[in-house]
């Protein structure tokens, strides 16, 4: 279970109240993948009570998820297609920043060179600077929407999926694999 929501379930208030009143540390133990100690660096007593020790926090980190609401594991599908869309895609094997200033970029660059006719521009990369002709930056251009349309493609099937009687998606590794199967080379 995710410390925080385990506060804030407990407390009733706002997982960001339970983040801003605690920092905790979770570090890995030596040699042991699968195990972690943790210990609160940060504890507001008046807002969470008593801080609790690293064993106490290890047995909450142990508890099974709660079940998410359809309106929590929504707003979790809406930050996955934030984060995948922004993640960058390859394109003919060139890295291109996918965030919207990125999309922009390409469709202000894609547009710019076919009012002016200008033949080729340099184009950073996620690897530096390439040259690029208009068809070129038209493929990125098209790949770039194909990716943006695809991410909320994938979205849009979680909201159906929690939607449906009963739900077919209850959990955040079930939104994950869906965003998963999102393509990021073009």
């Amino acid at each position: 279970m995710i410390i925080v929501d385990y506060y804030a379930s407990k407390l009733g208030r706002s997982t960001a109240e339970i983040m801003a009143a605690a920092m905790i540390l979770r570090a890995p133990v030596e040699g042991e993948p699968d195990k972690h100690t943790f210990s609160a660096l940060t504890w507001n007593e008046s807002v969470l009570g008593p801080k609790p020790s690293g064993d106490d926090l290890a047995e909450i980190d142990a508890l099974p998820e709660p079940a998410l609401t359809a309106a929590q594991l929504g707003a979790y599908a809406k930050a996955k297609r934030d984060e995948t869309e922004a993640a960058g895609i390859t394109v003919n094997g060139v890295a291109i920043a996918s965030d919207t200033d990125s999309q922009n970029r390409v469709n202000n660059a894609y547009n710019g060179m076919i009012v002016s006719g200008v033949a080729s521009i340099p184009f950073k990369s996620g690897s530096g600077f390439v040259t690029l002709t208009l068809e070129q930056v038209k493929s990125i251009g098209v790949a770039l929407f194909a990716h943006t349309q695809a991410c909320f493609s994938a979205e849009d099937r979680v909201d159906d999926a929690l939607s449906a009687t009963p739900p077919t998606i209850t959990t955040r590794a079930e939104v994950d694999a869906v965003f998963a199967a999102v393509k990021s080379a073009y």
